[in-house]
């Protein structure tokens, strides 16, 4: 019987391991999606406690168990022990949801996420160790006392089910070492601007259109100067002071800055890292609307680039977008885009369309005009040229 119910112990093991390891994995890339925030990501988690916290194959491996105690209390025979920790098994061999599921960003196995990932391991093995300990002393085996397999099941089960709760409480838990490591990259990337004078920053922000933008206007800055513009969608203070920290050469004249936001403050936090010389705002809407709370809020917060830029400082403004139309707090000159507004400093006109691409006029403030051609559709494309 011993060997039997080590086979169906092994077996049950393997999976039971493997659907745990592909379980956290999938809550340590939730969070890193929530951008660490541990706010969010519980909220993300309270959201969906019925379809990813709590699975059928919890309540299948909770019935298992408690039929297997049931059993050996009531002296069915050790025979319940085999056959509990083989349907165990069979309960948690799913992982469907954590392979398949659509992901907008692939994991990064980052030093902060490796960070976070030992952090998570060692939370999760304390209900398997507890299981484990447990069963020495109620035991494995000897004089067919075959209790202590089902005490492994129960540590086992509840590791499995606090997956993304052992994720939140290793965001707890480095946070403080984090929160370290950040502010010396930003101290970093302060000293590495001030030891550049001439480089002159742009900072582009906006609800949408921001990533767009900011190739756009990189690739027409390169035709005369050095350009270093963030790659991707490199918006965070992490990732602009990767940028700075590790891509700004001696060569580099100008300095392309994306600037993202989820939470007040997070512009001013950029800010205070790279203070731009001119900003763009392309748009307000409701992106992160959950996390703002009102669309006045967002606008407020994409203002701030506005407040925080050098003395002097120049915005260029959707004049488009009616929210960022109205934005004040330049210090030095506002030019609003527009497609609609005539009076606007740069004003498009006569757009067409054809195989090659989009075809318009473009006038400043001074009268002077430019054809510009792209092969570019669409509308939101055109005011974003």
């Amino acid at each position: 019987m011993l060997a039997l119910v080590l086979v169906c112990a092994a077996l049950a093991l393997i999976l039971a391991l493997w659907r745990l390891g592909q379980r956290g994995r999938y809550f340590l890339h939730v969070f890193q999606l929530e951008g660490y925030k541990t706010n969010e990501y519980r909220a993300w988690a309270s959201n969906r406690s019925g379809s990813h916290v709590w699975r059928l194959s919890h309540t299948l491996g909770l019935l298992v168990i408690a039929l297997a105690a049931v059993g050996l209390w009531a002296g069915w025979g050790a025979w319940i022990v085999p056959v509990a920790l083989l349907l165990y098994g069979l309960a948690f061999f799913s992982a469907k949801l954590y392979r398949s599921a659509r992901i907008k960003k692939p994991l990064a196995w980052t030093d902060r996420m490796k960070r976070l990932r030992i952090a998570v391991v060692a939370w999760t093995l304390l209900p398997v160790v507890g299981g484990i300990l447990a069963g020495f002393h109620l035991g494995y085996g000897a004089d067919d006392a075959f209790a202590g397999w089902i005490a492994l099941l129960a540590g086992l089960w509840a590791a499995d089910l606090g997956a993304p709760f052992w994720t939140l409480l290793g965001g707890y838990t480095t946070k403080p070492v984090e929160n370290s490591v950040q502010e010396g990259f930003k101290r970093q990337a302060r000293v590495t601007l001030a030891a550049r004078p001439v480089l002159h920053v742009l900072g582009i922000t906006g609800s949408y259109g921001k990533t767009s933008v900011k190739f756009i206007i990189a690739e027409l800055l390169k035709q005369k100067y050095n350009v270093l513009a963030t790659p991707s969608s490199y918006n965070t203070p992490m990732g602009i002071c990767l940028v700075i920290n590790t891509k700004l050469k001696p060569e580099h004249q100008i300095l392309l800055l994306e600037m993202g936001m989820r939470y007040s403050g997070d512009i001013e936090e950029l800010c205070d890292i790279a203070q731009p010389h001119k900003a763009v705002i392309t748009s307000i809407g409701v992106a992160h609307l959950e996390t703002m709370g009102s669309i006045e809020a967002i606008a407020k917060e994409k203002a701030q680039i506005l407040e925080h830029m050098k003395p002097g400082g120049d915005a260029i403004l959707n004049g488009d977008d009616e929210r960022v139309r109205i934005l004040s707090g330049v210090s030095g000159k506002q030019w609003r885009v527009s497609l609609e507004d005539e009076s606007a400093e740069i004003y498009g006109s006569d757009v067409s369309y054809g195989k090659e691409g989009v075809r318009l006029i473009v006038r400043d403030d001074t009268g002077e005009t430019a054809e510009i051609k792209a092969k570019l559709l669409g509308q939101h494309n055109v005011i974003n040229l």
